[in-house]
This record gives structure tokens, C-alpha cells and sequence, in this order.
């Protein structure tokens, strides 16, 4: 069985501290933080597991990078990886890495002052 991946790149009009607690709440309400890892100032990540898949019972394991491009810019990267099933051949890499980039985004929005 191989691997099914997939990376997703978003351009956030937020500071990364904004984008980081955006990208933490969505992936605590997918799933669950495995662990975080503050590198530097400019760029950091998170990584956690989100079922996917046909009842979402195929684990996918989704790592966030970010890397802040200016005082209110940060490049957010959403990588989903997940062991390919035998039986349905779900794309459940794919599924978990958009789920999870499209509620960054959602709550990002929520977070944007008026």
C-alpha cells in the first residue's frame, strides 16, 4: 500500500500569530495536535491526526507550516498524508489536508476585525 498526499498553499492577510491560532482551532476541531513546534520568529508548525476517509475512519496525518512574509502577511501550508486502503479507495491524504485549509480560512475570517 502506498501513500496518498497532498499539500495545500494559502496566502494569509493575517499576522502569523493570527494564522496560528486560526490554524490550531481548526485543526483541534478536526481532530487532535500531536505536537507544535515554534522554530523561529518568522515560521513554525503543527502537526496533528484527522479522520478521513470513508467514515473517516482512515487516520491522516496533517502538518501545518507557516512562514510569516511581512507584519500582516503569513504563507500557511497544509500537507495531509494517509496510507491508501485496500478495500475503498479513498483519498483520505487529500480529503484531510483541504478539510482542514478550508477551515483555516473560515476561521481566520472569524477572527478579522471588522
Amino acid at each position: 500500500m502506498g501513500d496518498n498526499v497532498m499539500e495545500v498553499e494559502h496566502l494569509l492577510e493575517v499576522p502569523l500569530s493570527t494564522a496560528l491560532k486560526s490554524a490550531t482551532a481548526a485543526l483541534q476541531g478536526a481532530g487532535r495536535i500531536l505536537s507544535e513546534d515554534p522554530s523561529a520568529e518568522s515560521s513554525t508548525s503543527i502537526r496533528g491526526v484527522v479522520g478521513a476517509g470513508f467514515w473517516n475512519m482512515n487516520p491522516a496525518v496533517v502538518t501545518i507550516t507557516f512562514e510569516s512574509l511581512g507584519p500582516a502577511m503569513t504563507r500557511v501550508r497544509v500537507r495531509g498524508i494517509a496510507k491508501k486502503g485496500r478495500v475503498f479507495k479513498d483519498r483520505a491524504g487529500e480529503e484531510a489536508a483541504s478539510r482542514v485549509a478550508e477551515l483555516i480560512t473560515t476561521e481566520t475570517s472569524s477572527m478579522r476585525p471588522d
